[in-house]
């Protein structure tokens, strides 16, 4: 399923973040009326993404290690 989220400002992209975190949507669009807006906020939720998904594997492999 795609979701576009309309505006890019803070709501929006809080509102597009938790969906993408949450899994609710496969894909996730910006858009906004101000050009090249949603873009440069896309790409900082990319690299959040990132970030979380590291924190995630982190989480599991150090519950392992204390589980050893």
């Amino acid at each position: 399923m795609k979701v576009t989220v309309v505006g890019a400002g803070a709501v929006g992209a809080s509102c597009a973040e938790y969906i993408a975190i949450k899994n609710f949507a496969s894909e996730v669009v910006l858009v906004d009326i101000k050009e090249n807006f949603a873009e440069g906020k896309a790409m900082d939720l990319m690299q959040t993404a990132l970030i979380q998904k590291l924190l995630e594997v982190l989480t599991i492999i150090l519950k392992q290690l204390i589980a050893i």
